[in-house]
């Protein structure tokens, strides 16, 4: 399940885990654009660690409501 609170700042996202504990719950600190991606600082809620994640958008699918022209 994935859970995102922006006033908390509260991530809970499949696939980001802590590198010191495996915990899947983190807070972000600061976030940055960068030419065709965000760096995020994150912060473990359970251990306090602390690393950088670099998210980009691989492919992105357009849907269309209706028939085609």
């Amino acid at each position: 399940m994935t859970v995102i609170r922006r006033n908390g700042s509260v991530h809970q996202l499949q696939g980001i885990l802590c590198p010191a504990c495996g915990m899947n719950a983190s807070m972000v600190k600061d976030s940055r654009e960068i030419p065709g991606a965000v760096r995020r600082r994150r912060e473990c809620v359970r251990c306090g660690g602390r690393w950088t994640t670099i998210e980009s958008v691989r492919g992105f699918t357009r849907w269309r409501k209706g028939k085609k022209a």
